[in-house]
């Protein structure tokens, strides 16, 4: 087995509109959810996505750890960074029915994205995990994100996609991007804008490693 480091160089960036929660079960949490609802109206304000070229060999096995490092900084006291690795089928992956009813194209698996490793990683928490502190606004840190152990395939023809975003929510709670001491408890004056950056490029760029099988 070899680890191969695949760098992350700018693709396009898409701008996202506001998050709209329609539903949200789990009953203890909804409080705290519509008080960030509330706090702010958007859950992300940037996604950036790599995306590769079609793979030309025909297995690309991958077995064990993946992690990825991003060289970031934030103009906030804190921050989140959410790294994604996807495996992108081909856009011809199945042949479509012409004669499927009205809506059918969307269920199939041409160009699907299949998320394959995903991690959250929490600024406060980059030197210790039991004593948070605050970022320093602007300075270039190495934001380490351990995206765990996996056993995947790319095929031959399909692509792999990175992406590298400041939130996931409302999966996870949002960040105010202002240090507090405790952000369950953080009130609406403490979310803030703030700008993420992510070096890209270089000996100092940021990366993801993947355990190549040989």
């Amino acid at each position: 087995m070899s680890e191969i480091t695949i760098p992350m160089i700018p693709y396009h960036r898409l701008p996202l509109i506001a998050v709209l929660v329609v539903c949200y079960t789990l009953a203890w949490e909804t409080g705290r959810l519509v008080k960030q609802l509330k706090a702010g109206k958007r859950g992300l304000d940037q996604l950036h996505i790599q995306a590769y070229n079609r793979l030309r060999n025909p297995l690309f096995p991958l077995e064990g750890k993946i992690a990825a490092e991003l060289m970031a900084s934030t103009s906030g006291t804190d921050s989140d960074f959410v790294v994604k690795l996807i495996d992108v089928l081909p856009d011809d992956f199945e042949k479509f029915n012409e004669g499927a009813p009205l809506g059918a194209y969307t269920r199939q698996l041409n160009g699907y994205q299949w998320p394959i490793a995903m991690e959250i990683r929490r600024g406060r928490f980059l030197k210790s995990d039991v004593t948070p502190q605050a970022l320093v606004p602007g300075q270039v840190t190495a934001w380490d994100v351990p995206l765990r152990d996996h056993d995947h395939v790319f095929k031959k023809g399909h692509r792999i996609m990175v992406q590298v975003q400041s939130s996931l929510f409302p999966l996870y709670d949002r960040n105010p991007q202002k240090y507090v001491p405790n952000i369950f408890f953080a009130k609406p004056g403490d979310y803030q804008k703030a700008t993420q950056k992510v070096t890209l490029g270089g000996a100092q760029g940021s990366y993801i490693a993947l355990p190549l099988v040989k």
